[in-house]
């Protein structure tokens, strides 16, 4: 009785995780908002505009641009104002997880930042904050990310000034500083720090289905083509290809997939789970002593339909329903085009 509930457990186990967890993917780029890092919340944000720019190679993208202002922080005597790339790779600060901390409570060691130049430390209000300057393509751009209370930061100091203790497993970080909250460092400074940040939301790099809504009304529909030419983008409706000013757009639309896109999406998905869950029912049964057939017919029929709905859900949503409000943003959320909350909706007409 013992070894078929570890084998049903071991089935059930492989099942879920093959269906239901491979579908819950994500993918993170630095100029983005990613899982690691969050969002700020609970304080008034800086003013952010939305707008259109056009993308260093082809294409033009819709990007968030916002300025940011904060007091530097001094994280510790050892890395001064600002951690450099070499301070960084000698502290496997924002390098990601390492054999080096990856027992480190701190969540910001999580993230891992591609061409980074210099990281610096700010506080904002009641936020602290580090602000980071990497390459992104030809450009140095900048991203700020949370780093929470101000006992997360006295815990990074730990981390930095006893490094090579903490590599070698003869100094543990907790879950609150050992530090004192009258420490000297991190040092608190008068000093203003002002940048601009831009975060890219949706970038246009090939013909999409979608549209525009114009400030007077007018909807233009049909293909959003990859092409940004002194102010102007080109939506081709039908036969004609105009060119619109991105001054005089209100929203940008990301239209849906085409329905039999979508179906073919889940049958694809609700297949290869009814394949899977053929082979783990006849792992099962062989193990439990069970009928082989029913059992294989048995998985195979509820891995298939669990990853035909699956697919059905995966491809309702993402980009393809989207749109974005251009100017000034309000709430940091997007609306999708049937007029359902997604992830991002904001804009001041929101409908």
């Amino acid at each position: 009785m013992f070894r078929k509930s570890i084998a049903l457990l071991c089935a059930g186990c492989m099942l879920w995780t093959s269906l239901v967890g491979a579908s819950q993917t994500r993918a993170a780029d630095p100029g983005g908002e990613d899982a690691e890092t969050g969002e700020e919340t609970g304080e008034k944000r800086p003013k952010t505009i939305r707008t259109i720019e056009a993308l260093e190679d082809a294409g033009w993208a819709i990007v968030d641009v916002r300025q940011i202002e904060g007091n530097l922080v001094v994280l510790s005597p050892l890395v001064g104002p600002d951690i450099d790339l070499e301070e960084s790779n000698r502290y496997s600060l924002f390098q990601g997880r390492s054999v080096y901390n990856e027992r480190v409570p701190l969540r910001l060691l999580d993230m891992a930042v591609p061409g980074i130049q210099t990281a610096t430390f700010l506080k904002s209000g009641e936020r602290v904050m580090v602000r980071i300057r990497y390459r992104s393509g030809p450009k140095i751009a900048n991203r700020t990310v949370p780093v929470g209370d101000e006992d997360a930061l006295r815990r990074l100091r730990e981390y930095v000034e006893h490094f090579d203790e903490v590599r070698k497993g003869e100094y543990k970080i907790g879950f609150e500083s050992k530090l004192p909250e009258d420490s000297e460092y991190p040092r608190y400074t008068d000093r203003k720090v002002s940048f601009e940040e831009r975060r890219p939301r949706a970038g246009i790099t090939r013909r999409l289905r979608g549209g525009v809504v114009m400030k007077d009304g007018e909807r233009i529909e049909g293909q959003l083509l990859p092409e940004y030419d002194d102010g102007t983008i080109l939506v081709q409706s039908g036969l004609d290809a105009r060119r619109v000013p991105v001054e005089d757009i209100d929203r940008v639309l990301f239209l849906r997939g085409k329905r039999s896109k979508k179906l073919g999406t889940a049958i694809r998905m609700g297949v290869g789970g009814a394949i899977s869950g053929a082979i783990v029912g006849t792992f099962a049964g062989w193990q439990t002593d069970s009928p082989v057939k029913e059992t294989a017919l048995l998985f195979g029929a509820i891995s298939g339909a669990i990853g035909f709905f699956t697919g059905l859900f995966r491809s309702s949503g993402g980009p393809g329903k989207r749109e974005f409000v251009l100017g000034p943003v309000r709430d940091g959320r997007d609306r999708d085009s049937d007029g359902d909350e997604d992830n991002e909706r904001r804009g001041p007409r929101g409908r």
